[in-house]
């Protein structure tokens, strides 16, 4: 609520929030045997329960429209970890939020982004490459040989998908989500 009043008082209202926080892949990648319950409730109160905190302080403060922009993840679109779960919840909230903002012009989509070239990333080449006894950059070669565009994607092709969503150009697109991935997700979504 800080947040979101102090960019109101600064602004005077808000048109633009977009929510991205989370443990990068999520703390829970292990069997159900190994998992941590109490690390899936911090991960689900981060992203889930999180975004909705600063979804609802934010809508106070959209007046004449405006765009949400929430971050999922491709582990919502898979089942390799259970930390995905988190993912499918900001999907559910996104599509909920979209039906109830729309009268009042506010689009509400979700993003997923694959593989991006980040600090983070790299932490997660380092986790995978002692899991499976390879190097780092062998890991990372991986990812690039199953993605269809065979590389990994810069992060400002992720801002760029946000800043569209965000704009009146994208007034008609809400309650949506869209992978932003380079073609490594398989599922065929209607």
């Amino acid at each position: 609520r800080a947040m979101a009043d102090t960019v109101a008082e600064h602004f005077g209202r808000i048109d633009i929030l977009v929510n991205g926080a989370a443990a990068p892949a999520g703390l829970v990648r292990n069997t159900i045997e190994d998992a941590d319950p109490q690390m899936l409730l911090h991960d689900l109160d981060t992203k889930v329960v999180g975004y909705f905190r600063c979804a609802q302080a934010a809508v106070r403060h959209m007046t004449d429209g405006g765009a949400i922009v929430n971050i999922g993840g491709l582990t919502g679109r898979s089942s390799h970890a259970l930390s995905g779960m988190r993912n499918l919840g900001i999907v559910h909230m996104t599509k909920a939020l979209s039906d109830q903002l729309g009268p009042r012009g506010i689009t509400v989509n979700t993003i997923h982004p694959g593989v991006v070239e980040t600090e983070h990333i790299h932490e997660l080449y380092e986790k995978e490459a002692v899991k499976q006894g390879k190097t780092p950059d062998e890991v990372e070669q991986g990812y690039i040989d199953r993605t269809p565009i065979r590389r990994v994607l810069a992060s400002e092709e992720i801002a760029d998908l946000i800043c569209f969503l965000a704009s009146p150009t994208a007034s008609g697109i809400t309650g949506e989500s869209i992978g932003i991935d380079g073609g490594l997700t398989r599922g065929i979504f209607i």
